[in-house]
């Protein structure tokens, strides 16, 4: 699956702790604007968190050993993941489906008729078979 960073790192800002601490085993503590440990190579009292290397909420962090960056810097350097795979993991922080994916679904759904301003119960039930979605439906398969 393929993810633009052009989508995701517009919906970082102000979000990398949470999706850094969801994806990386990190304490709490490593988000803090004071000096402290280093959460990448250990060090007691050489990094700092500040939430701006470029851009307010971006995820940046600096440390005197290691270097600073951006959010997507400091997930690739503490969970190991490539380009790609942090991409990936983010995506899935965010709930996002690749362009691929969304593509290929719309393409199997059926045609509506746009001549009026409602579905007709026709229509509901194929777009519903199409996207497999029973949590809607009645046990008769009935919209509810």
């Amino acid at each position: 699956m393929r993810y633009e960073w052009s989508e995701i790192e517009p919906r970082m800002l102000g979000n990398w702790q949470a999706a850094i601490m969801s994806i990386v085993n990190v304490p709490r503590t490593a988000f803090s604007p004071k000096h402290g440990p280093c959460p990448s190579c250990g060090g007691s009292d050489r990094y700092r968190f500040d939430d701006n290397f470029e851009t307010k909420g971006d995820g940046g962090a600096i440390c005197n050993q290691c270097g600073n960056g951006s959010g997507i810097t400091w997930l690739m350097k503490l969970s190991g993941m490539t380009f790609p795979e942090s991409m990936e993991a983010l995506a899935g922080f965010l709930n996002m489906h690749p362009k691929e994916k969304l593509e290929a679904i719309r393409k199997q759904m059926p045609k509506v008729n746009h001549s009026s301003d409602y579905l007709t119960p026709e229509e509901v039930k194929s777009i519903m078979d199409k996207a497999g979605n029973d949590t809607i439906t009645g046990k008769t398969g009935e919209l509810v």
